[in-house]
């Protein structure tokens, strides 16, 4: 307890810390005792890591886009798999990791729903044209940011272009148009379009893919 004194109980703390610190114990609060105990005043608080969930889109019984005879499902998911290698600091979560139903509108967003700081559901586009997309809620400037920095590492290792976009509800003004933005609630959220499976399977490849949007995480990490 403090009480302005250095009795014996002070003294005791300082030999204990001096030996902790590997200094010669004395019991004297000398400059190096006293640079020991500025480096612990002066550190910084370790940053918290954000929490992550990784949604593998579709699965099960919903193929998502088919072309070429490729499955939009049996691609998320190593993608999605990778990823959380290349992430494995933060610890993420899966919303699956095998080809299970997880029906959107319901079952997957409560898995993320408020139980995450972030979430990257992974996809590839159909009909698109050749580009590349992410998409962010109406309403998350951090989502919109993190959404611009997974986009510019995508452009870079395909080559293509394309937008970084949110959608209103046309029918509901002020709301969302995506489930996975309009019901995932405080979590951000960031569907990333990789490619478009009907027009750019030469840039399918799976290693190249999760590295960028690994990239584009930790860039947008750095900024917080």
């Amino acid at each position: 307890d403090p009480d302005g004194s250095f009795g014996a109980k002070t003294l005791d703390s300082v030999k204990a810390f001096q030996s902790k610190r590997n200094i010669a114990v004395d019991g004297s609060c000398g400059p190096i005792t006293w640079g020991e105990l500025l480096k612990i005043l002066n550190q910084q608080p370790e940053k918290k890591k954000p929490t992550l969930i990784i949604d593998p889109g579709h699965g099960g019984s919903d193929p998502g886009g088919v072309s070429g005879g490729y499955r939009e499902k049996d691609l998320t998911l190593p993608i999605a798999l990778r990823l959380k290698e290349l992430l494995k600091e933060y610890s993420p979560a899966l919303t699956r990791d095998k080809d299970v139903d997880l029906p959107i509108g319901g079952p997957r967003e409560t898995l993320v729903k408020n139980k995450y700081d972030y979430c990257l559901s992974i996809h590839l586009n159909m009909n698109a044209g050749k580009r590349v997309e992410t998409i962010h809620s109406i309403h998350s400037e951090k989502g919109k940011k993190l959404a611009q920095c997974i986009y510019d590492e995508l452009c870079k290792v395909t080559g293509l272009t394309g937008r970084v976009f949110s959608r209103e509800n046309p029918n509901k003004p002020g709301k969302d148009y995506y489930a996975m933005h309009k019901n995932t609630g405080s979590t951000v959220t960031v569907i990333v379009e990789l490619i478009p499976l009907d027009t750019c399977k030469e840039y399918l490849n799976i290693e190249n893919l999760a590295q960028a949007v690994a990239r584009g995480w930790e860039n947008y990490i750095k900024t917080l």
